[in-house]
C-alpha cells in the first residue's frame, strides 16, 4: 500500500525546539488479513532520516468498518532548519 505524507494523513501534534522540529501524524488505512507492506512517500527532504519513529500500539485491536479492517499508524518526523 503506497500513502501520501500530506494527503494521507493528518497533523495531530508539532513541537517547537531550536534547529528542529517534531511533527506527529496519524495514518489511518485499511489493511488485509497477514501481512500489510505500508510505503510513505512524500515525507519532507530536510527530515532526519534516523529520526523516523512509528506506534501501533493503538493498532493492535484495528476497527472494522463495512467488513474492512482500518489500522492507525502514529509516524513522528523530525525535521532540521536553520536559524
Amino acid at each position: 500500500m503506497d500513502l501520501v505524507s500530506v494527503d494521507d494523513s493528518k497533523i495531530i501534534n508539532v513541537s517547537l525546539y531550536t534547529g528542529r522540529a517534531e511533527i506527529t501524524r496519524l495514518y489511518k488505512f485499511p489493511v488485509r488479513t497477514g501481512q500489510n507492506l505500508v510505503n510513505i512517500n512524500g515525507l519532507p527532504n530536510v527530515m532526519d532520516k534516523e529520526s523516523l519513529r512509528y506506534d501501533l500500539s493503538r493498532s493492535f485491536s484495528p476497527t472494522k468498518t463495512n467488513n474492512r479492517l482500518h489500522l492507525e499508524l502514529k509516524v513522528v518526523e523530525q525535521l532540521r532548519y536553520m536559524m
